[in-house]
């Protein structure tokens, strides 16, 4: 389960190469906030292995793109989204993952009774409890805000976006309140469940 971590962590580093002359300078198009809704739940239930394929549950994180004047930029997970997605998601999986285990027990001849004795007498607690305290410690919602962080310098030339002053890019068109980051022409990345080219953000009104 710390694949849907692994996957934001790479998302935020996705910056091709391809070179560039110099161009007329757009950052300004950028600035202020966006967002888009990254589904991460098919991730999540491969990283779960054999037993949990009929598990299905929504697992979209929130992230916010935020271009500012100085030419600096932000990648974050939203955090009242990501808790309140985390938090269903362990909800749905921790009865679930429950009766799985049940039916492990009862595979090699263990009732539920003496499951629920046998995993009192050496963790002090009831089955539930034991899992959900496990599946907290691995999907854990501050790990997840830590990990999706991401600062740096941005530099936007014409539609061609820079980040961190590297020499690759990614295209970029807005409409209206639609910002649209896509692929160069010709070029090759290996994609990551979740994430898909386009990446299609709406801008955030602060009101």
């Amino acid at each position: 389960m710390k694949k849907g971590k692994r996957i934001i962590a790479v998302f935020l580093m996705i910056v091709l190469a391809i070179s560039l002359c110099g161009c007329e300078d757009t950052s300004e198009m950028l600035y202020g906030t966006w967002e888009t809704t990254i589904d991460y739940s098919a991730a999540m239930e491969e990283d779960l292995g054999s037993g949990y394929e009929d598990f299905h549950q929504s697992f979209e994180i929130r992230m916010m793109f935020e271009f500012k004047e100085d030419g600096t930029y932000s990648m974050y997970a939203d955090e009242e989204s990501t808790k309140e997605t985390i938090d269903n998601w362990i909800n749905a999986f921790v009865p679930y993952s429950v009766e799985v285990m049940y039916k492990q027990f009862e595979k090699k001849g263990v009732s539920r009774e003496e499951a629920d004795a046998a995993i009192q007498a050496q963790y002090g607690c009831s089955l539930e409890e034991y899992k959900w305290n496990e599946i907290r410690s691995e999907v854990n919602p501050d790990d997840y805000l830590s990990e999706s962080k991401s600062d740096g310098v941005f530099k936007a030339k014409k539609n061609k976006l820079f980040l961190d002053g590297e020499k690759g890019y990614e295209v970029f068109t807005i409409e209206g309140d639609t910002l649209t980051i896509d692929l160069p022409e010709g070029a090759e990345v290996e994609m990551i469940d979740g994430i898909e080219y386009p990446l299609v953000f709406t801008k955030v009104v602060i009101e």
